[in-house]
């Protein structure tokens, strides 16, 4: 007995089967019809047999910028959950957001022979990319977009858009963005965009002299910025950090200088690190589910592992809604009685680019190779609320 005639018994694929045995995602019901049939004939795996059929060794080379960042704790947290769980160890390897030694550590993960790599990038090189093209091995790149690469990337750019936009819904006129350098395709280039593009979608000119560029991402970094800008004397009236452990230093320096928040200045940051609730003042900031994107590039991961049919793939949450239907399930899922008001897109005049009719995306790719779609978006959006702890 071996795990084709288990997926043929139990009318699945191959895959499906083996993401089973190692814990990765399958519906509920093809969960059960897998199951019964291991518990009718009594089959059990063999992981050494697996290893010599395999060629795998079980092993998962993890590379961080920093392991004392909150978010990237959090996608470690949720890359580990999943890895473990389907059987592979992680090997985690911490650069200090040093170049140099991520492109190390990606070398010696290949001379490892480890089955695959996740990599947590910041500023991505010709090199980074060349080295990760050449990888034999399936490789995912979190938290930056590039071509040719597997990516499980955040919405920087709409998260800077709703920091920046909260600023203008409370009065502020003069923006300033305390940002990170724009080599960084992410935290620096895309979070400066949707700032940009929220000032002048809210016909706010922009003002070069409100750009404070941060050395690094370190609260201490955050603290100089601010008090570089200070000693400047421009009027502002609002702050827009790139990140929160920016924004705690921006906040220490603003609180001894005798500027009140958020009665003379207000303040937005995107990470929702848990600090923030707790920070006097609390601050406002845009979550990036940062342990969502974890445990969706540890599954990521295992699958290219676990078959030859890795590529680039559609891959979104199964169903339609409206932006309309969307806010309606935010608030019914928060239990949360809020009427909402539904708006053409022709009625919203700050919408510059004309909008699809229709923005579905095709997953049959997923579905022809053998791979479980994702879940309801309803179900991620409910897994998004349990985790910012709403």
């Amino acid at each position: 007995m071996n795990i084709s005639m288990i997926a043929q018994l139990a009318e699945v694929s191959t895959a499906t089967v083996s993401r089973y045995l190692n814990n990765g995602y399958v519906s509920e019901q093809k969960r059960k019809r897998i199951q019964a049939v291991i518990e009718q004939t009594g089959y059990t795996p063999s992981s050494s047999a697996q290893t010599l059929r395999t060629g795998r060794n079980n092993l998962i080379g993890v590379i961080v910028p920093k392991i004392s960042s909150e978010s990237v704790s959090r996608m470690v947290d949720g890359i580990t959950e999943v890895v473990n769980n389907a059987g592979y160890q992680v090997l985690l390897a911490n650069t200090g957001n040093n170049t140099e030694r991520e492109m190390e550590y990606l070398k010696t993960f290949r001379l490892n022979n480890v089955d695959g790599v996740i990599f947590i990038g910041t500023l991505m090189t010709k090199k980074h990319l060349a080295l990760m093209k050449s990888y034999k091995k399936p490789i995912v790149l979190m938290g930056q977009q590039e071509s040719d690469v597997s990516c499980v990337y955040f919405d920087d750019y709409g998260a800077a858009k709703l920091a920046t936009d909260c600023l203008v819904r409370c009065g502020c006129q003069n923006i300033v963005h305390l940002g990170v350098t724009l080599k960084d395709k992410a935290a620096g280039r895309a979070r400066r965009g949707g700032y940009l593009d929220t000032l002048e979608a809210n016909h706010i000119a922009f003002r070069e002299e409100l750009i404070a560029e941060c050395a690094g991402f370190t609260t201490q970094d955050g603290s100089d910025a601010m008090a570089a800008f200070l000693e400047k004397q421009i009027p502002f009236d609002g702050v827009f950090c790139a990140t929160d452990t920016i924004a705690f230093g921006a906040i220490d320096v603003l609180r001894r200088a005798g500027i009140q928040i958020p009665e003379q200045v207000k303040l937005t940051a995107v990470g929702n690190n848990r600090m923030s609730a707790i920070y006097s003042p609390h601050l406002t900031s845009v979550s990036l589910s940062h342990r969502t994107g974890g445990l969706e590039a540890g599954a990521i991961l295992v699958d290219m592992i676990q078959t030859d049919k890795y590529g680039r793939y559609h891959a979104t949450n199964e169903g339609l809604c409206s932006w309309y239907e969307f806010a309606c399930e935010i608030f019914r899922a928060a239990g949360m009685d809020v009427k909402v008001t539904p708006v053409h897109s022709d009625e919203y005049p700050a919408a510059k680019a004309k909008r699809p009719m229709n923005s579905r995306i095709s997953k049959e790719k997923l579905s022809d190779n053998g791979f479980e779609r994702l879940p309801a978006w309803q179900d991620a959006l409910g897994r998004f609320l349990k985790e910012i702890e709403y």
